[in-house]
């Protein structure tokens, strides 16, 4: 009797224990149920937010491209109105400067002009009074005829020539100026017509025309107010073929015989430059 007891006493525990194991690996099997069923909610929440923001970032930066096209186009626009407004008030300055001439009135010093991609940097005298052709150290040929009154198709023929110019048209430009010395030969206005003929060739690089077009302004209208600025251009087309000696001696001339222009204040720093090549 005794050793059965003894017996049973164990036996009842092993059950006991077995079934606190048994009630443990179920709740921890549950525990690690639950954890995996949130985990994986969780990781297909968190795919379809990233899906969603770069759903959202695509279209912010296809609208950011699309700002910036449109920007870039409405700079396009207003360069272009810029150039659209700098020739109307070319051509203005131009009628203005007739109309004074034709009532006898001093319309004043010209404006500068502002470069437009030009190779050489070139603004109209600053003086009001045409240098003296006995200050020009070469002989000037034959005085040109005496300018009849402007007409209104004189300036009209101009401004347009010099608008083609002013869009940067040189070869355009170059048969409108041929056109308007043709048909206005005593027009006030033909020898700032040849200056731009020589300025438009000097753009395309095409030097010799260039030289021949300032050398027959030189010749045919030495009384210009433009001649310090041809003679500079001309150095300009000289020292481009490689002929620097006879740009130095024209950029000297400009400096003696027109040193309070803006092309002698060129010349001198063009000259500091070629000196020290």
């Amino acid at each position: 009797m005794q050793f059965r007891q003894t017996i049973t006493w164990p036996l009842l525990a092993l059950v006991l224990f077995s079934g606190c194991v048994t009630t443990g690996s179920r709740q921890m099997e549950t525990v690690v149920t639950d954890m995996h069923q949130r985990v994986t909610a969780l990781d297909r929440d968190l795919e379809s937010t990233v899906v969603e923001l770069n759903e959202k970032t695509a279209a912010l930066i296809a609208r950011v491209s699309e700002n910036e096209r449109q920007i870039r186009m409405v700079y396009t626009l207003m360069e272009e109105n810029q150039r659209k407004i700098d020739i109307l008030l070319e051509m203005l300055r131009e009628l203005k400067v007739t109309l004074y001439r034709h009532w006898g009135l001093d319309p004043g010093p010209e404006p500068a002009i502002r470069p437009r991609g030009g190779a050489v940097r070139i603004e109209p005298p600053a003086r009001t009074q045409p240098p003296q052709a006995e200050r020009i150290q070469v002989a000037p040929a034959a005085a040109p005829p005496q300018a009849a009154a402007p007409s209104i198709e004189d300036s009209a023929a101009y401004a347009r020539a010099k608008a083609l110019y002013d869009a940067e048209d040189y070869t355009g430009a170059l048969v409108a100026f041929g056109d308007f010395l043709a048909q206005f030969p005593r027009s006030d206005d033909r020898d700032k017509a040849q200056f731009w003929i020589g300025k438009s060739h000097l753009n395309r690089a095409e030097y010799t025309p260039a030289i021949r077009a300032f050398e027959s302004m030189r010749e045919n209208y030495p009384q210009s107010s433009y001649m310090a600025f041809a003679l500079h251009n001309q150095a300009v087309a000289h020292f481009r073929l490689g002929e620097k000696e006879t740009a130095v001696a024209l950029m000297e001339e400009v400096v003696a015989n027109y040193p309070t222009t803006t092309a002698a204040d060129h010349a001198r720093r063009d000259l500091e430059q070629l000196r020290r090549r």
